[in-house]
């Protein structure tokens, strides 16, 4: 959980919890597709206020019917 950061200027407080650094070797980048975190930032720009991650859950338990009423 929490956030990536990009940068060292970002400030570390009494309320990190933990650090989890990579090296360029560890960090493998992907073109296009990027694994779904359950963030919820999809839902906030979806132009049809769409929710992937009800709709990913209804279809892999096969209730399509419900997925298509969302």
């Amino acid at each position: 959980m929490g956030m990536a950061q990009y940068s060292l200027e970002v400030p570390i407080t009494k309320q990190t919890p933990a650090l989890f650094a990579l090296t360029k070797e560890e960090i493998q980048l992907t073109e296009g597709y990027v694994e779904c975190i359950n963030c919820g930032l999809c839902v906030g720009v979806c132009p049809v206020n769409l929710i992937p991650g009800m709709l990913s859950m209804y279809c892999a338990r096969d209730r399509f019917d419900v997925a298509e009423a969302e």
